[in-house]
């Protein structure tokens, strides 16, 4: 399996996931442009892609996606909520819990996140030998969404905010209420009780996501999740921004990383 992060965080997120041979995006929150880059620094292209998954209809996900529908020939899969949110047409509509499958090699199940966007989702891809995990965006994990991801080789999970960096940082008291809510982001510390949950599981390998730029740090999200994670086989690993970077992982090498250099828009 690999992972190519092309963006992560509230400026935008994008990644590709290839399994068995087929290419996943997940998100378009970055222009085209920059989409296109990455993928050709990766040595693959839009014409590759077999599906676009998109988890919900906020702009840092969906903002590079108009754009993106006008070059693709493959399928772009959204909840219907999200459909009627961003009013694009010649989507395939999902329905959590409900699973469905790429060129027959890629099974998908989305389920429902937590978050104030209707119709936001989570996915979990698996092929006859990987199985990938993907949750941002949400207050916290239900229970639910745990028994779908358990067992996966790899999570892509939210480590939005420090708790206390959030509360004592410049955002007024509304929008630190709806950070911290139920339907906000999860915080590095809930990230750390999720990780524990899933590496009980068998999951060895955690990248962590969509970090705040204002309320946190990659140090004390790595942190959190190396102190939670320090009596079990598993390693983690922090997405950064806007560098582009590729994750290798397999039974033998739960991930190698590569940097990449950044792709700046000109």
């Amino acid at each position: 399996m690999r992972l190519l992060s092309i963006a992560s965080g509230s400026s935008g997120n994008s990644m590709l996931v290839q399994m068995d041979g087929i290419n996943i995006l997940i998100d378009a929150g970055v222009s085209c442009r920059r989409i296109t880059r990455a993928l050709k620094e990766y040595s693959t292209s839009l014409s590759a892609l077999d599906a676009v998954l998109i988890t919900h209809a906020h702009t840092d996900h969906i903002s590079g996606l108009p754009a993106l529908m006008s070059k693709l020939s493959c399928s772009v899969y959204m909840s219907r909520d999200t459909q009627i949110q961003t009013m694009l047409y010649g989507v395939t509509d999902i329905i959590p819990d409900v699973q469905f499958d790429i060129c027959e090699k890629i099974r998908v199940t989305p389920f429902s996140s937590m978050h104030d966007c209707r119709g936001s989702l989570g996915f979990v891809l698996e092929s006859s030998r990987e199985k990938l995990g993907y949750l941002t965006d949400t207050g916290f994990i239900p229970e639910k969404a745990f028994e779908i991801m358990a067992g996966s080789d790899c999570v892509v999970i939210e480590s939005n905010h420090d708790s206390e960096m959030l509360k004592n940082g410049p955002y007024p008291f509304y929008l630190k209420k709806r950070i911290a809510s139920d339907i906000g982001h999860l915080s590095n510390d809930a990230c750390s009780e999720a990780l524990i949950a899933l590496a009980k599981t068998g999951t060895k390998s955690f990248l962590l996501a969509h970090l705040s730029r204002q309320n946190n740090t990659p140090e004390l999200a790595r942190a959190s999740a190396e102190e939670a994670l320090s009596g079990f086989d598993a390693e983690t690993d922090v997405l950064p921004p806007e560098t582009v970077k590729q994750y290798l992982i397999n039974e033998d090498d739960l991930y190698k990383q590569i940097s990449l250099e950044m792709l700046n828009e000109e």
